[in-house]
């Protein structure tokens, strides 16, 4: 697979995983941010993977929610086995430090918003 052709597949799943992220939270997904390699356009086929923020309204707890939350994950890459242990999505509540929920890189770029909600920008720092 070219170079090209990986980079229209990555963004294929990502549209995949951004719908199935969006079906999971419904009215919780307050916005969805695409960074990294695909996001600055350094994309290097079979080896980058795909970096997401979700930001939520409500934090996801331990258990069942979490739960439910890694069986949606495990079944998307069970489904394209070529993403396993490529695919990152940080769950940031709103209003929280994202160095809390692990994030260090130093910048997020928006990529996904639902259409019914309005847009808002956020500011990643190391």
């Amino acid at each position: 697979m070219g170079d090209e052709e990986a980079e229209t597949d990555a963004r294929e799943t990502l549209t995949q995983l951004a719908a199935a992220i969006e079906r999971h939270f419904r009215t919780e997904l307050l916005g969805l941010y695409l960074f990294g390699s695909l996001a600055a356009g350094g994309f290097y086929a079979g080896k980058s993977d795909i970096d997401l923020m979700a930001i939520i309204a409500v934090g996801v707890e331990e258990g069942p929610q979490l739960e439910e939350l890694t069986r949606l994950h495990d079944a998307f890459v069970s489904e394209r086995p070529t993403w396993v242990e490529r695919i990152e999505v940080a769950y940031v509540e709103r209003g929280r430090s994202c160095e809390r929920s692990g994030i260090t890189h130093a910048a997020a770029s928006p990529w996904y918003a639902p259409a019914s909600r309005s847009t808002f920008e956020t500011r990643v720092s190391s």
